[in-house]
């Protein structure tokens, strides 16, 4: 059976925002209506966009050490694409964008 990309793959929790807040796991959410984040994400991803607008999606999709920390699942709401990223380590998250956007 084929599970829903907004289902979170280290607990099953429906991170969706129809269901309400997501789990710990969540990281964020981009989406063809715009990105939904974790605190700490929105903080990385405003610092990114500052050195240049499409860094922050460049790492999310192309770097390989901020990859390595993530688990990104596709979600499709009706026609429109999402991508869901989650993490069992946001501490080592942060610390591969943090150092990447330097």
């Amino acid at each position: 059976m084929l599970v829903p990309g907004w289902v979170c793959p280290y607990c099953g929790r429906d991170c969706s925002p129809i269901e309400g807040p997501p789990c710990t796991h969540f990281f964020l959410a981009d989406g063809e209506f715009g990105w939904r984040f974790t605190p700490a994400a929105e903080h990385l991803h405003d610092a990114a966009f500052f050195r240049h607008p499409s860094l922050f999606r460049d790492l999310l999709y192309h770097d390989n050490v901020c990859r390595q920390h993530l688990i990104l699942r596709r979600a499709l709401y009706e026609k429109s694409l999402e991508v869901y990223a989650f993490t069992d380590r946001p501490e080592a998250a942060i610390a591969a964008f943090q150092t990447a956007i330097r």
